[in-house]
């Protein structure tokens, strides 16, 4: 159990870089912003619409994806479920 307890940090830290965790990725689109990074976007209030500057270019928050919807919806569920 000792040797169990001390090999868990080894395999544990392997998993801190989670493919969803960033949109720094192959299937990830140029909506995409993780809640980390959009913190730090230039942002206003436009009645009851939030706007977020993204590289240049003017997004309404509903149109900005995050990096988790972005991983189910375009690797995820895209493959198919073998039997």
């Amino acid at each position: 159990m000792k040797s169990l307890v001390a090999l868990a940090p080894k395999y544990l830290s392997a998993l801190a870089v989670l493919p969803w965790g960033s949109c720094d990725n192959w299937w990830n689109t140029e909506t995409c912003v993780s809640a980390y990074s959009r913190q730090n976007l230039t942002s206003y209030v436009e009645g009851n619409t939030t706007f977020y500057n993204l590289n240049g270019t003017i997004y309404a928050a509903a149109n900005l994806t995050d990096p988790v919807k972005e991983y189910w919806e375009y690797v995820h569920l895209r493959d198919p479920i073998e039997p």
